[in-house]
């Protein structure tokens, strides 16, 4: 069961050597746009978390759907 959009949980994303030893060296990491990745479902909005921000959004919690969220630039 999900809790929504809790704060407190961790997301854990893997990355070869040469990229992590390459962070340690340079103390700077590259984040591709997700509109760049391979994958087209990759950064995509889950229906869930799609379903929790337009409810949010809907209480008046926040100021943005989830169409608004995903194709903003200010991130």
């Amino acid at each position: 069961m999900t809790d929504g959009l809790s704060t407190d949980r961790i997301v854990r994303r893997y990355m070869d050597l040469s990229k992590y030893l390459d962070l340690i060296r340079s103390k700077t990491i590259y984040l591709c746009r997700a509109d760049e990745f391979g994958d087209r479902f990759e950064g995509a909005l889950t229906p869930a978390f799609r379903s929790a921000l337009n409810d949010a959004n809907a209480e008046g919690k926040i100021d943005y759907d989830a169409d608004c969220f995903y194709h903003r630039d200010n991130v």
